[in-house]
């Protein structure tokens, strides 16, 4: 499995493997092996990645890792989300302007902050931070025994990059307990820590954590880390997580001990609180803020958004405030609050708005349109103005999923003088013993081919992903399954052609992480025909004569003067009419289209009996 990022903007090209590596699953010992490129997975600690080797629990239930999602507002159209995890880029994304959510973002690890960035058209860029303990959830299970080795990789480093052995471990206590420990073991560098966890109901979880560490790359440093976590849902259908955690000066992740320029904070916290109501609405307000030492800058992070729909219209509002003093000079960043509410229509398959947006002192007014040209295509357009500099612009949007990978287009025009254009392709391709079959989605570690018996194109088939379809050989990728649970795969028979019958068209598989496999489909490609049949004298054959093949086998009879249904006329087969003895009365003589009309239940021919 690999992982490989490469970016050019403004013809700086960077490139960022984020992980290449070859697993296997040991099914008897339930543990996964990883060996190469990976990303240490730590319950407590950060980790690193390095170049080594990975033991990993298979869990018996769990599923493949989700992304996290990720809520933040642009200003301009066709601006572009990146979003970065230890100084790489993992994910970026073209968005509109306006609120955004980019929904399962991949991340390389689940205990460390995410830094995002939204650079607008203009060239200014708005960042904030998404701490880990927003996506990082725990559920009470044991995570357990874990283990790594190997030589740190890719990491800012003003000393040299060390071997390092990490492990972690858990325990379930008792019904309601768990405790979970990890270790990091390096040449100038230790670490080790601690977590109990305790789930009173199955709607509220607290646990708190004590990590020390003590590195030696430099100068000696010797700190702790102690954090408080609860999640509660509340009645009235109100969900709350807060957090809150202390740094002491000496304390240290891997990869901050390697970098003496790393960021060092005394404490963070953060906290968020989601509400819905059937009268007032859906309201939501997070709040993250990291306390930094003498020699950085604090940075904070507030955002709030409410939405609510009403018969014939729905409004959201979303206000965001984001403070990061630590880059120096502001390199072009924006620290202006922002402000968007829009007001929604739904006209049948299109829904018109309006909207406004504001940072500082831009305000933006605008109109805008959305909706499916198909089921596979949709479009957005919008329309802006600028109250400070009374300058127009348009823009628009067109994404379609075009069955074997997914195209999305857009462009536009801020005043005069700029023009904007952005496309992106996406998907997945999957090479196979059977050839190789492009995908419109992304493909996931456990997946599967679909192949029809007849080479068939264009055949639609639920999967636990999501539609797919076959290619001119019949088959498709099935881009993901559910791990040690059932998954259902369906052929849409209403999407064979007429001439095609199904066998069976539903297949439920369950399968191990990891695992690949070939669902095949039967499918028969019949070629039905109503002969119209005529004697040499010109009178129709008449009803209920019998017709024979070849060895004398009866076939059908004629279902009215001169009209023979055959059920498949394939290979050609000769035709006979026969008396009720079975004694041969004369042959038909008849001739088809080259080609077969696969969208015809029937075709029509003419013959003669002879």
């Amino acid at each position: 499995r690999s992982r490989y990022m490469l970016t050019n903007n403004d013809g700086e090209y960077r490139t960022d493997s984020l992980y290449t590596y070859a697993e296997h699953v040991f099914q008897a010992q339930k543990m996964r092996a990883q060996v190469g490129q990976i990303n240490v997975n730590s319950s407590l600690f950060s980790g690193a990645p390095i170049n080594g080797v990975q033991l990993i629990p298979e869990q018996g239930l769990a599923q493949d890792t989700q992304g996290v999602t990720i809520n933040g507002i642009a200003r301009t159209h066709q601006a572009r989300v990146e979003v970065r995890q230890s100084g790489q880029i993992i994910y970026t994304a073209p968005v509109n302007a306006g609120a955004f959510t980019l929904e399962n973002v991949p991340i390389i690890r689940s205990n460390t902050d995410l830094n995002v960035s939204v650079v607008e058209t203009d060239g200014s860029t708005t960042t904030f931070t998404v701490p880990a303990v927003s996506f990082n959830l725990r559920e009470l299970t044991p995570a357990g025994l874990t283990m790594s080795i190997g030589r740190v990789r890719d990491t800012t480093s003003d000393y040299s990059l060390p071997w390092i052995y990490n492990i972690s471990d858990g325990w379930k206590l008792s019904e309601n307990w768990l405790a979970q420990a990890s270790g990091v073991l390096a040449q100038d560098y230790q670490a080790a820590g601690g977590m109990l966890q305790w789930l009173p109901t199955n709607k509220w979880t607290f646990s708190g954590s004590m990590l020390g560490s003590k590195a030696s790359f430099g100068e000696s440093l010797q700190g702790a880390k102690s954090e408080l976590r609860a999640s509660m849902a509340l009645p009235g259908e109100i969900s709350l997580d807060v957090s809150t955690a202390r740094y002491s000066d000496g304390y240290r992740e891997l990869t901050d001990a390697l970098n003496k320029d790393a960021y060092e904070y005394q404490s963070s916290s953060s906290a968020n609180i989601a509400w819905n109501h059937n009268l007032i609405g859906t309201f939501s307000l997070g709040y993250y803020t990291y306390q930094a030492t003498d020699n950085n800058n604090d940075s904070r992070s507030i955002m709030a958004s409410w939405g609510k729909t009403f018969k014939y219209a729905s409004i959201t509002a979303n206000w965001q405030h984001a403070v990061n003093q630590d880059d120096e000079n502001h390199n072009g960043s924006n620290d202006d609050d922002m402000f968007y509410i829009n007001i929604s229509i739904p006209l049948g398959e299109q829904r018109v708005g309006a909207y406004m947006r504001n940072q500082g002192d831009k305000t933006t007014y605008g109109l805008q349109n959305n909706g499916s040209l198909s089921k596979d295509t949709h479009y957005y357009i919008s329309a802006d103005r600028d109250a400070k500099n009374q300058q127009n612009s348009f823009n628009g949007n067109l994404n379609s999923n075009l069955h074997y990978t997914q195209l999305s287009v857009g462009g536009g025009t801020d005043g005069d003088n700029y023009r904007n254009y952005n496309a992106t392709f996406s998907g997945g391709i999957a090479a196979h013993e059977h050839g190789i079959t492009f995908s419109p989605y992304t493909i996931k570690n456990t997946f599967a081919i679909a192949r029809l018996s007849e080479p068939e194109s264009g055949i639609e088939i639920a999967t636990p992903q999501g539609r797919i379809w076959t290619d001119r050989w019949g088959q498709a990728v099935i881009p993901g399954l559910t791990e040690w649970r059932k998954s259902r795969v369906e052929v849409n028979a209403n999407t064979l052609p007429k001439s095609m019958e199904l066998a069976n068209g539903i297949k439920n598989i369950t399968v191990a992480h990891s695992a690949f496999r070939v669902l095949d489909f039967n499918v028969l490609n019949t070629r039905r025909v109503m002969l119209t049949v005529k004697r040499p004298d010109g009178s129709w054959l008449p009803k209920d004569t019998s017709i024979v093949d070849e060895k004398n086998n009866y076939l059908v009879s004629a279902v009215d003067s001169g009209r023979v249904f055959i059920t498949d006329v394939g290979d050609n087969p000769a035709l006979y009419a026969a008396d009720d003895d079975m004694n041969r009365l004369c042959r038909i003589h008849y001739t088809l289209q080259k080609t077969q009309d696969k969208e015809a239940f029937y075709e029509t021919a003419k013959g003669v009996c002879q």
